[in-house]
């Protein structure tokens, strides 16, 4: 489908969504049929972010372990199978995860910068087309 792409936004207590079953990343608040929801709780301290697997935890977000090469689709389906979970707390810089979207998509995300308040937060995804 597309990437890998940069997405950057500002996180908040109310928190910012992204969808990735679009041709591009969409950032919004409170955005229906979100992927993944990042909510502050916003004391700006190291550990106040939390990546939800969209606002009605209906996304499924797996750590995968970091290597020299981005994982392929199906390392990121099988980190998926083993250890998928709704929630991932406070994704350091370089931290890599995989994602189920809600439209059953598997996306690979890196956090490329994540700011020691937790507000200020780039991503690089890649999301690759469902099976036909």
């Amino acid at each position: 489908m597309f990437g890998p792409y940069d997405i950057q936004f500002q996180s908040s207590a109310y928190g910012v969504d992204i969808d990735f079953d679009t041709r591009k990343p969409l950032v919004a608040d409170a955005l229906k049929g979100a992927d993944l929801s990042a909510v502050t709780d916003g004391s700006g301290t190291a550990g106040s972010t939390k990546f939800h697997g969209g606002p009605r935890l209906a996304a499924i977000i797996a750590p995968i372990s970091g290597g020299h090469a981005d994982p392929t689709e199906a390392e990121c389906a099988k980190a998926l199978r083993s250890n998928g979970d709704p929630m991932l707390q406070d994704p350091p810089q370089n931290a890599q995860f995989c994602i189920q979207t809600t439209e059953g998509r598997i996306a690979f995300v890196r956090v490329v910068s994540a700011a020691a308040g937790g507000h200020t937060m780039r991503l690089r995804a890649t999301v690759w087309d469902l099976a036909t």
